[in-house]
């Protein structure tokens, strides 16, 4: 039972006045939006929990629907930081609301069945029967929010390692670069920097100066033997 051990902290109903069947079984609209709770989805007998399957086909209906929102990936593949920081701290701040919704009822509802249900009294015990199909509801109903909360909180830990893998990569590169930029710092605080800028221009230009020598003496024996070629068709003509 979601009101057992909290991980979210929530306010609970004043029990000291009494509410109603139907305010207890409202509907979150926080912020004027539907909730991510579902009374439709197929239940597990055994544990009382939403199915796997259920919740994942639901997740995946939500974020098509934009009920639940999701950041935009950057050209590099990777998500923004900031803006997956900020998405997610609004998602969370409306589904810590929902389940606080749902959980602060099912408190109210379980307190009130348990002093029908211990009254001794005969006329108690529809009042308890009610009570306890609202727990039964309000139960599912948080266990549901909780449910979808964890689905969420796997695939952001994923959606993050992946930004983290486009980082590493970045850092990477940036490693790669300091590396170059270190080597040429200390190049240039050198005292004998003239000379072996003067050292490193001569070796660049004899690697220059045989690379155009060696293209010149491939591209003139071409021409000879084009000409060649031009030569004993023009004998044979």
């Amino acid at each position: 039972m979601p009101g057992n051990n909290h991980v979210i902290s929530c306010p609970e109903i004043d029990r000291s006045s009494k509410k109603t069947p139907a305010f207890l079984l409202q509907t979150w609209t926080g912020n004027g939006n539907k909730g991510v709770m579902s009374d439709s989805l197929p239940v597990d007998p055994k544990t009382g929990l939403v199915t796997s399957a259920a919740i994942t086909s639901h997740v995946n209906s939500l974020i098509k629907s934009g009920l639940i929102p999701t950041p935009k990936m950057n050209s590099d593949g990777g998500y923004d930081m900031d803006a997956l920081m900020a998405n997610d701290n609004k998602l969370y701040s409306n589904l810590q609301q929902e389940f606080c919704w749902y959980d602060s009822r099912y408190m109210y509802a379980l307190n009130q069945f348990l002093q029908s249900a211990t009254a001794g009294q005969a006329t108690n015990a529809t009042q308890a029967n009610t009570y306890l199909e609202i727990t039964q509801t309000l139960n599912k109903r948080a266990n549901c929010v909780l449910q979808v909360i964890s689905y969420l909180s796997q695939a952001r830990v994923s959606n993050i390692m992946m930004s983290k893998k486009g980082i590493d990569t970045m850092n990477i590169d940036i490693n790669k670069k300091l590396a170059e930029l270190n080597k040429g710092y200390n190049l240039l605080n050198k005292n004998d920097v003239i000379l072996t800028t003067q050292k490193e221009m001569v070796r660049y230009t004899e690697e220059k100066n045989n690379y155009t020598n060696n293209r010149i003496v491939v591209w003139t024996a071409l021409n000879i033997l084009a000409l060649g070629a031009i030569f004993y068709v023009y004998q044979r003509a």
